[in-house]
């Protein structure tokens, strides 16, 4: 190691790690499933549904489906603000 003029402070310097909480990826997932809720809500009323079982299940629906279009869009973002 000193033959090759090597700094041994480098071996023992730690690594900086640091957490990065997903904003963009709660941001967004939150965002969708309130577009879901209304979107769903909007189905309902449009589509004259009175059964409240179907209503509920068109609901949850919408806002599973939009909460995850929500993770997937705010996880690319998340990756290329990292990334540059």
């Amino acid at each position: 190691m000193i033959e090759k003029n090597a700094d041994i402070a480098e071996f023992y310097k730690k690594s900086e790690k640091t957490f990065h909480f997903p904003w963009f990826i709660l941001g967004f997932s939150l965002l969708g499933i309130g577009v879901g809720l209304l979107s769903g809500i909007v189905i309902g009323i449009v589509g004259k549904i009175s059964d409240g079982g179907i209503m509920a299940l068109i609901i949850f629906s919408t806002s599973l489906l939009n909460g995850a279009l929500g993770i997937i869009i705010g996880a690319r973002i998340e990756k290329k603000q990292r990334h540059g």
